[in-house]
């Protein structure tokens, strides 16, 4: 059988400082996932606001465009936090 041959302690040492690039590069990662998560969620409570506000103004007749106009860009803000949401995860 074949000995394994003695690793140099500056290869050893190489991988020890990948690994640790490594390990501090997926924490980035994770840290800044979170702070995604936290945009996500602001943005997904301005849209339900602005139905809500949409709603509210329904009942008027002269607010009634300004309403639809309203639940349109809440449809389209929800549309984007949506698809957002998908590409991240």
């Amino acid at each position: 059988m074949d000995r394994p041959r003695p690793v140099p302690s500056a290869l050893v040492e190489k991988k020890g400082v990948i690994g640790a690039e490594v390990v501090s590069t997926v924490d980035a990662i994770a840290q800044h996932s979170r702070k995604i998560n936290c945009i996500i969620v602001v943005i997904d409570g301005i849209a339900f606001q602005i139905s809500m506000l949409a709603l509210n103004a329904a009942p008027d007749e002269q607010s009634a465009a300004a309403a639809s106009s309203l639940q349109q860009h809440a449809a389209r803000l929800s549309d984007v936090v949506q698809t957002f949401q998908l590409s991240v995860r």
